[in-house]
């Protein structure tokens, strides 16, 4: 094994990479979810309240030159009593709630896409378009890159899309958690709003997107609004149309 320091509360904290690993003690402690997750143990609220002693790295998941995934076990105490030790880094991500209106008759749908998701078993998952941010602090840019690579949408302006988790009161940059207990990933949802036509829907309706080289496959789904929750198993969407129909009550007020 390897070892090498990072500082947690302006203190030494040693890091352990496992053999497994294969891979660069530096690159893995520089990566994007190392740094994600290390940034958050270092809010000054933790302080003299967590008491973090050692991280071992036990694997690392890399794809297209980039480290995505970090499995890591974590030696730290709260009051003088050891915490659940595992976690999974991966930081933070994006999800889109994309509103269709037709013009024709004021019908609301929802622009959804389903993929392949081993990890659940499910061969056809219906979810909203999301990714990883993968380190970019330009949220915006990153969910008009998940609504191109997914759904083929290529003409988003920046105006367009609303970040829902501001319209709900919270801080620019706070994601929300979907699973704490093991993963760190926070997800900010946005939202793009559009009125089309009935024409439009049936042409993008089954279109195909993702990138093959990291394993994505989607296929465009467009679903009636109020059928969708009913549908879906997907979190984000659940929040996601929770966040609009308030958000549409504060511009009615």
């Amino acid at each position: 094994m390897n070892n090498t320091l990072a500082k947690y509360q302006g203190r030494d904290l040693v890091v352990i990479i496992a053999d497994e690993c294969e891979i660069g003690t530096d690159e893995v402690i520089k990566s994007n979810p190392f740094q994600h997750w290390l940034s958050r143990m270092n809010q000054k609220q933790n302080k003299d309240i967590l008491d973090l002693r050692s991280v071992k790295i036990l694997s690392v998941d890399v794809y297209n030159g980039r480290i995505c995934y970090i499995k890591v076990s974590i030696e730290v105490y709260y009051n003088g009593k050891r915490l659940w030790d595992v976690g999974f880094l991966q930081g933070a991500a994006v999800a889109i709630l994309i509103v269709l209106t037709t013009i024709e008759d004021g019908e609301k749908y929802v622009l959804m896409v389903r993929q392949p998701r081993p990890p659940v078993g499910d061969v056809n998952c219906l979810e909203l378009p999301a990714g990883m941010t993968d380190g970019c602090t330009n949220l915006v840019k990153k969910a008009m890159e998940e609504i191109r690579e997914e759904t083929g949408i290529t003409d988003v302006k920046e105006e367009e899309l609303v970040n829902l988790n501001v319209a709900m009161g919270m801080e620019c940059g706070s994601g929300l958690y979907c699973s704490q207990g093991v993963l760190d990933e926070e997800i900010t949802i946005f939202l793009l709003e559009r009125r089309v036509n009935v024409e439009y829907i049936n042409k993008i309706n089954g279109a195909e997107g993702g990138i093959e080289d990291e394993s994505e496959f989607t296929r465009v789904e467009v679903v009636p609004y109020y059928t969708a929750h009913k549908i879906s198993r997907d979190m984000k969407l659940t929040t996601g149309l929770l966040f609009y129909e308030r958000y549409i009550k504060s511009k009615e007020t």
